[in-house]
Protein backbone atom coordinates (compact mmCIF):
# COMPACT_ATOMS: atom_id res chain seq x y z
CA UNK A 1 0.00 0.00 0.00
CA UNK A 2 2.70 2.43 0.75
CA UNK A 3 4.40 1.92 -2.78
CA UNK A 4 0.68 2.13 -4.37
CA UNK A 5 0.25 5.82 -2.62
CA UNK A 6 3.78 6.89 -3.13
CA UNK A 7 3.41 6.12 -6.81
CA UNK A 8 -0.12 7.99 -7.09
CA UNK A 9 1.39 11.01 -5.29
CA UNK A 10 4.37 11.61 -7.53
CA UNK A 11 2.28 11.29 -10.64
CA UNK A 12 2.04 14.20 -12.50
CA UNK A 13 -1.38 16.12 -13.35
CA UNK A 14 -2.90 17.02 -15.95
CA UNK A 15 -0.25 20.22 -17.48
CA UNK A 16 -2.54 23.74 -16.54
CA UNK A 17 -2.04 27.00 -18.14
CA UNK A 18 -3.32 28.96 -15.11
CA UNK A 19 0.13 29.82 -14.27
CA UNK A 20 1.48 30.48 -17.58
CA UNK A 21 -2.04 32.88 -18.10
CA UNK A 22 -1.88 34.89 -14.56
CA UNK A 23 2.08 35.31 -16.05
CA UNK A 24 1.91 36.92 -18.72
CA UNK A 25 -1.15 38.84 -17.98
CA UNK A 26 1.13 40.00 -15.14
CA UNK A 27 3.09 41.44 -17.63
CA UNK A 28 0.51 42.92 -19.83
CA UNK A 29 -0.52 45.01 -16.85
CA UNK A 30 3.00 45.94 -16.44
CA UNK A 31 3.76 46.88 -19.61
CA UNK A 32 0.36 48.91 -19.61
CA UNK A 33 1.46 50.74 -16.32
CA UNK A 34 4.89 51.50 -17.55
CA UNK A 35 3.51 53.24 -20.72
CA UNK A 36 0.84 54.80 -18.45
CA UNK A 37 3.38 56.44 -16.20
CA UNK A 38 5.73 57.51 -19.51
CA UNK A 39 2.81 59.30 -21.09
CA UNK A 40 1.51 60.90 -18.04
CA UNK A 41 4.57 62.38 -16.49
CA UNK A 42 5.07 65.71 -17.76
CA UNK A 43 7.82 66.25 -20.38
CA UNK A 44 10.86 68.69 -19.47
CA UNK A 45 13.32 69.38 -21.97
CA UNK A 46 17.32 69.43 -20.89
CA UNK A 47 17.99 72.60 -18.36
CA UNK A 48 21.10 74.67 -19.05
CA UNK A 49 23.29 77.29 -16.86
CA UNK A 50 20.90 80.15 -15.76
CA UNK A 51 22.34 82.84 -17.97
CA UNK A 52 23.99 80.92 -20.86
CA UNK A 53 22.47 81.23 -24.35
CA UNK A 54 20.92 78.06 -24.00
CA UNK A 55 18.57 79.13 -21.20
CA UNK A 56 18.03 82.11 -22.67
CA UNK A 57 16.40 81.10 -25.43
CA UNK A 58 14.78 78.41 -23.69
CA UNK A 59 13.41 81.11 -21.79
CA UNK A 60 12.32 83.57 -25.29
CA UNK A 61 10.26 80.14 -26.12
CA UNK A 62 8.53 79.70 -23.24
CA UNK A 63 7.73 83.17 -23.06
CA UNK A 64 6.38 82.96 -26.76
CA UNK A 65 4.91 80.19 -26.35
CA UNK A 66 2.91 81.40 -23.06
CA UNK A 67 2.26 84.78 -25.87
CA UNK A 68 3.99 86.89 -23.24
CA UNK A 69 5.19 89.08 -25.99
CA UNK A 70 6.64 91.24 -23.40
CA UNK A 71 8.80 88.70 -21.71
CA UNK A 72 9.74 87.31 -25.35
CA UNK A 73 10.31 91.06 -26.41
CA UNK A 74 13.18 91.20 -24.00
CA UNK A 75 14.68 88.14 -25.28
CA UNK A 76 16.56 90.71 -28.15
CA UNK A 77 19.19 92.52 -27.97
CA UNK A 78 19.80 95.68 -27.52
CA UNK A 79 20.68 96.24 -30.76
CA UNK A 80 17.79 94.40 -32.55
CA UNK A 81 15.31 96.05 -29.92
CA UNK A 82 16.96 100.07 -31.27
CA UNK A 83 16.06 98.58 -34.75
CA UNK A 84 13.19 96.64 -34.32
CA UNK A 85 10.19 98.34 -31.76
CA UNK A 86 8.06 96.14 -29.50
CA UNK A 87 5.06 97.48 -31.74
CA UNK A 88 6.88 95.86 -35.05
CA UNK A 89 7.43 92.43 -33.00
CA UNK A 90 3.88 92.42 -31.73
CA UNK A 91 2.60 92.77 -34.63
CA UNK A 92 5.08 90.39 -37.18
CA UNK A 93 4.42 87.72 -33.97
CA UNK A 94 0.63 87.77 -34.46
CA UNK A 95 0.84 88.11 -38.24
CA UNK A 96 3.11 85.06 -38.21
CA UNK A 97 2.37 83.08 -35.47
CA UNK A 98 2.57 79.66 -35.00
CA UNK A 99 -0.91 78.43 -36.51
CA UNK A 100 -2.33 75.32 -35.51
CA UNK A 101 1.06 73.19 -35.24
CA UNK A 102 2.68 71.34 -32.68
CA UNK A 103 6.66 72.04 -32.87
CA UNK A 104 9.24 70.62 -30.88
CA UNK A 105 13.17 72.11 -30.51
CA UNK A 106 16.10 71.02 -29.93
CA UNK A 107 19.55 72.61 -29.03
CA UNK A 108 21.98 69.89 -30.37
CA UNK A 109 25.12 72.42 -30.28
CA UNK A 110 26.63 76.01 -29.48
CA UNK A 111 29.01 77.16 -31.02
CA UNK A 112 30.96 79.80 -28.79
CA UNK A 113 33.13 82.55 -29.91
CA UNK A 114 34.22 85.30 -27.10
CA UNK A 115 30.62 87.42 -27.25
CA UNK A 116 29.18 85.41 -29.89
CA UNK A 117 27.40 82.19 -29.89
CA UNK A 118 25.07 80.45 -32.53
CA UNK A 119 22.99 77.92 -31.79
CA UNK A 120 22.03 74.90 -33.77
CA UNK A 121 18.61 73.60 -33.33
CA UNK A 122 16.50 70.98 -34.68
CA UNK A 123 12.82 71.69 -35.05
CA UNK A 124 9.97 69.20 -35.18
CA UNK A 125 6.82 70.02 -36.27
CA UNK A 126 3.53 67.99 -36.19
CA UNK A 127 0.55 68.85 -37.96
CA UNK A 128 -2.80 66.62 -37.21
CA UNK A 129 -3.45 64.17 -34.26
CA UNK A 130 -3.43 60.18 -34.11
CA UNK A 131 -2.98 57.90 -37.18
CA UNK A 132 -3.59 61.24 -39.05
CA UNK A 133 -0.67 63.27 -37.94
CA UNK A 134 2.03 64.40 -39.74
CA UNK A 135 5.77 65.08 -38.69
CA UNK A 136 8.39 66.93 -40.58
CA UNK A 137 11.90 68.64 -39.29
CA UNK A 138 13.52 71.40 -39.73
CA UNK A 139 17.49 70.69 -39.33
CA UNK A 140 20.34 72.31 -38.00
CA UNK A 141 18.27 75.70 -37.97
CA UNK A 142 20.58 78.62 -36.43
CA UNK A 143 19.97 81.41 -34.04
CA UNK A 144 22.41 84.03 -33.34
CA UNK A 145 23.47 84.94 -29.70
CA UNK A 146 25.76 87.83 -28.57
CA UNK A 147 26.86 88.62 -24.85
CA UNK A 148 25.96 92.09 -24.12
CA UNK A 149 26.88 93.46 -20.57
CA UNK A 150 27.30 90.19 -19.13
CA UNK A 151 23.52 88.86 -20.50
CA UNK A 152 23.14 86.59 -23.61
CA UNK A 153 20.71 87.86 -26.01
CA UNK A 154 19.06 86.70 -29.27
CA UNK A 155 20.75 88.73 -32.03
CA UNK A 156 18.51 88.06 -35.20
CA UNK A 157 14.51 88.52 -36.16
CA UNK A 158 13.02 85.43 -35.54
CA UNK A 159 10.06 85.89 -37.90
CA UNK A 160 11.94 84.29 -41.00
CA UNK A 161 12.89 81.38 -39.29
CA UNK A 162 11.12 77.95 -39.03
CA UNK A 163 9.89 78.82 -34.95
CA UNK A 164 7.23 80.46 -37.25
CA UNK A 165 5.48 78.06 -39.51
Amino acid sequence: MDATHALETERPGPSSTRPLLAIGFGIGVLVFVALVVVLLLPRTGPTYPAGSPEAVFQAYLAAADAYDLEAAYQAFSPRMRATWSYGEFARERNMYGYGGNKRSVWIDSVDRSGDRAILHLTIEWVSGDGLTASRWYDRDVRIAMVLDDGTWYIDQGLIDTPLNY
